[in-house]
């Protein structure tokens, strides 16, 4: 069993350059590129929270409370949430 995993976290990928790269290279930027996107959609989010109608950041935080919204499945708690968004924009 052992071997089987070493085994596959050495083969490398031939690149368009025509050279090599290994698993764990790949592995690696993988993870960064999805820390990053993660980081910046999660700073997005936090920043569009404050956005008010003229901000460049309100269409997010109207896509944001509606997917909030969307993902309660109570009616009573949905209905609880969308109240609670229009409070805050009187």
């Amino acid at each position: 069993m052992r071997n089987s995993l070493t085994a596959d976290t050495q083969t490398s990928f031939t690149v368009r350059g025509g050279g090599e790269v290994s698993g764990w290279y790949l592995l690696r930027v993988t993870a960064l590129a999805m820390a990053i996107a993660l980081f910046l959609f999660t700073g997005i989010a936090i920043a569009s929270a404050d956005a008010d109608p003229d901000n460049f950041l309100y269409p997010v935080k109207l896509f944001l409370e509606d997917a909030r919204a969307s993902l309660e499945f109570d009616p009573a708690a949905r209905a609880g949430i969308e109240t609670a968004h229009a409070d805050a924009r009187l």
